[in-house]
């Protein structure tokens, strides 16, 4: 009698076992408690700021980026990148910009990808404090980076930029700041 090559349908079902176990185990959890995650949502908030900020340097005009903490902003989806116009009264939202990699308007859910699901906004008011004028989901940048908030062509300056992201464990603030422009997430 020839003896069979292979494997039993026993021996083939421990493998698999053995494979599933060893999978889940060496497979890091993705759950929405990883601080990593939240790290990846706020430096998508912060590179559409930088964005604004640098379109407004390299074009010459006015760039803006609205931060729409609760969805009930017009203007577009969480994050918005566009060019302001400043001829109607306080500003109009002239176009919104192109995302410099993927050539798609930016404007975002940062709930968008699978990595960022049930991360959002913390904050319970607009994010931007302006001189003046309260606080606003819009925040401007002139031709040399300097935030502000044009109301009818006048410039008013940021007090202070605070955008809080996270989920119930774990939370990330992007801040700008008020003279240059910088941002930062920590």
């Amino acid at each position: 009698m020839k003896s069979q090559n292979g494997l039993s349908l026993v021996e083939l079902t421990v493998v698999i076992m053995i494979l599933v176990i060893v999978a889940v185990v060496a497979i890091p959890h993705l759950a929405s408690t990883d601080p990593h995650r939240i790290e990846l949502a706020a430096k998508q908030v912060a590179g559409a700021i930088r964005f604004a900020r640098s379109e407004s340097i390299r074009t010459g005009e006015v760039h803006g980026v609205a931060v729409d903490y609760n969805q009930s902003d017009a203007a577009g989806k969480e994050i918005t990148v566009y060019k302001a116009d400043l001829a109607q009264s306080p500003f109009a939202v002239d176009s919104i910009a192109y995302h410099p990699v993927d050539k798609q308007p930016y404007d975002r859910m940062i709930t968008e990808t699978y990595l960022t699901r049930g991360i959002g906004f913390l904050n319970t008011a607009h994010v931007f404090d302006i001189q003046g004028q309260g606080r606003k989901a819009h925040l401007h940048f002139t031709a040399q980076g300097v935030p502000v908030y044009f109301v009818a062509g006048k410039p008013y300056r940021l007090i202070n930029g605070t955008i809080r992201i996270g989920d119930s464990t774990f939370e990330k603030v992007v801040t700008v700041a008020p003279l240059v422009g910088r941002v930062k997430v920590q």
